[in-house]
This record gives structure tokens, sequence and C-alpha cells, in this order.
């Protein structure tokens, strides 16, 4: 890892990061939905998707870019919500939805979403934990179970 990421690895676990951040990345990042670089990936090599799902109550279609954690061909999103107190609208959205979209390197699919429990809810922490280790500050802070959703291609149908 250059210094740079492990320099914004360490900030990401203060809780001045984690205000400047709840209010600031995604507005810089959204402009960046159909390229390969955004302000948070850039230089730090972190993973960024764009989800974009229907809002429970408007319809509206919402996007947000967010931090992934990838397996196989799922996604897993992680919602901290920065430490809140409560789940991000994404993930209340995402908790109605029966798809979602997601854009990575500015390709797109849709794919189901659902809840990860149990041990693979114990498996994917322990890899966002790697990926950003500023989620244990963020869960610690939140005092609520930090909801895991993973993302995966709809099963196939062999039409029969």
């Amino acid at each position: 890892m250059n210094p740079y990421a492990g320099a914004v690895r360490m900030l990401g676990r203060t809780r001045g990061f984690a205000w400047v951040g709840a209010r600031l990345l995604h507005r810089l990042d959204r402009p960046f939905r159909h390229r390969r670089r955004s302000v948070t990936s850039f230089g730090t090599g972190f993973p960024l998707c764009y989800l974009t799902v229907r809002g429970r109550r408007s319809g509206e279609e919402r996007v947000v870019p967010l931090l992934y954690v990838a397996d196989g061909d799922r996604v897993v999103l992680i919602a901290s919500n920065w430490g809140g107190h409560r789940d991000p609208a994404w993930a209340l959205n995402l908790e109605a939805a029966t798809d979602a979209t997601v854009t990575v390197d500015g390709s797109s699919r849709v794919l189901r979403p659902r809840r990860a429990r149990g041990e693979e809810f114990d498996r994917y922490w322990a890899a966002a934990l790697e990926l950003w280790p500023g989620y244990a500050g963020y869960r610690r802070r939140a005092g609520r179970e930090v909801p895991i959703f993973v993302l995966e291609p709809f099963p196939a149908h062999d039409g029969a």
C-alpha cells in the first residue's frame, strides 16, 4: 500500500474524517460514476462502486458512491453511515428493493440485494475491516448493528 493510501486509512478511523467524509465525499465522487477513477479511489486503490436504487417512498432513482468488498460476482456493502446512529437512507431503500444497479469502473450490473446474516455476516465484516479499518470505530460510535448487504446475480432460469 502506498503512503497516501495508508494515511487515508489511518485518518479514516477518526471522528473528524467521518464528519467530513459524510458531508463531502459522496458529492465529490458522484460525477465520476461513469469513469474508472473517482476522488475516493484516486491514489488509494480503494474499491468504489456506485449503487443505484429506487427510493422506497419516492420511487426515484438514488445514486450513492460506496466502498465495497468484492466476493466473486457478488458486491458486498457495509451500511455504516460513517458511524451515524441510523442506517443510511440507501440501506433502507435497498432493504425494500428487489433489485439494484451497481456500477464499477463504468460497467453496470443489475443485482439482487439481501442482508448478510450469521457466519456470512462475520466473514464479510472481517473482510470489510481489512479494506477499511475505520468501520470498527463507526460501528462503536453508531451503537447499532451495522447491516451488511450482499448484492448478487439473479438465479439463472433453465427454461424448464
